[in-house]
């Protein structure tokens, strides 16, 4: 089984290679040095197609084009360079690449998997802040949006203690996104480069969010509580948005830089090599009255199974010893939805439980 699922993978990653479609590219090394732009309305596009929108509060000093640069990054090239304003300046001030709904209706058949990526660098803000209890600390984003402004799923890092989350869209509501394995927060090193990856998955209504070279992988379902009929497809990319909010830092005016920036359209995503192992394992009887049986026919061993309620509690954690069926006494747990988190020999899987 493992010498298959292995073949299996490896077959899905050079097929992606193969159809993979690129709707957008963008390293910035044939933009010019200097100003984006001139219009900070967003009417006008600058270099490269990217917009500028302002949102500032008062009192001013307005943003002036030395906000929004192309620079040149030793050992890197040229990237685009976003400074946000000073203290008194309550909003965001933005930069937008446009126009990816036609590139995303024109791609090729069954590419329903848009693959976003970028290299970020998040500036190096002292971890300081005055903002008072009513205030929002301040941060930057880079994230996709689809029809209506709506988000589909982005990153977001707090300047003021190197928080870095993500963001979804679950149709009705926002969710902030904890980006460790454990469902904690994630703190980064300031002053680096990081090479952000999002796949946004239509077929199967998931977002999976990656940071290759912090080990980060999390998968989570979006758009489920979209009022009907609306579905996820209604929903294409629109634009990428690439913001920052200041709003009560003193004497302190971040430079985020982005560089990179690449959107495709493919088959698959680590979702759906994810189900793939899931699907090799039954669970029975379910719903279950007492004891629970995980099995499977593919010598697929068995090392530990955590059962979370449907918030998200860890209610027990199961160790077995490379077994490929085991057994779960549910019998004293509350009727309700569990979640089975299945640790293999061949990686995790999450499979439902109904308790009668």
């Amino acid at each position: 089984m493992k010498q298959q699922l292995f073949y299996i993978i490896t077959m899905l990653f050079f097929t992606n290679l193969m159809i993979a479609q690129v709707l957008y590219e963008e390293n910035f090394d044939l933009l010019m040095t200097g100003d984006v732009g001139q219009d900070f309305t967003g009417t006008v596009s600058g270099q490269g197609g990217w917009y500028i929108e302002t949102f500032i509060g008062t009192p001013q000093p307005a943003p002036t084009p030395l906000n929004f640069q192309i620079e040149t990054e030793p050992r890197r090239g040229k990237v685009l360079a976003l400074t946000g304003m000073p203290v008194g300046n309550v909003g965001f001030v933005n930069l937008e690449q446009r126009g990816l709904e036609t590139r995303w209706i024109s791609r090729d058949w069954g590419n329903n998997v848009l693959k976003f990526e970028c290299d970020f660098f998040n500036g190096d803000a002292p971890n300081f802040h005055t903002c008072s209890s009513t205030e929002e600390p301040f941060g930057s984003v880079i994230a996709l949006y689809g029809r209506k402004g709506k988000l589909l799923a982005g990153f977001g890092f707090w300047h003021k203690d190197g928080l870095f989350l993500a963001g979804i869209n679950r149709g009705t509501m926002q969710n902030i996104v904890p980006l460790n394995s454990n469902g904690t927060d994630l703190f980064i090193p300031k002053n680096e480069w990081y090479h952000l990856v999002i796949y946004v998955d239509y077929n199967n209504a998931q977002v999976h969010f990656e940071i290759p070279s912090l080990g980060i992988s999390v998968t989570k379902i979006v758009f489920d509580l979209l009022p009907l009929p609306e579905t996820m497809e209604d929903y294409p990319p629109s634009f990428i948005s690439f913001h920052s909010k200041n709003n009560c830092m003193v004497q302190y005016t971040p430079t985020v830089k982005l560089d990179n920036v690449k959107i495709s359209a493919i088959k698959y995503s680590p979702v759906s090599i994810v189900d793939i192992l899931a699907s090799k394992f039954n669970l029975y009887p379910n719903p279950v009255d007492d004891v629970v049986t995980i099995s499977n026919k593919e010598n697929i061993n068995i090392e530990e199974v955590i059962v979370y309620n449907i918030n998200g509690k860890i209610i027990k954690t199961h160790t077995f010893h490379y077994q490929d069926t085991v057994q779960l006494n549910m019998q004293e747990m509350q009727a309700g939805v569990y979640l089975l988190h299945i640790k293999t020999n061949q990686g995790e899987i999450v499979k439902k439980v109904i308790k009668k």
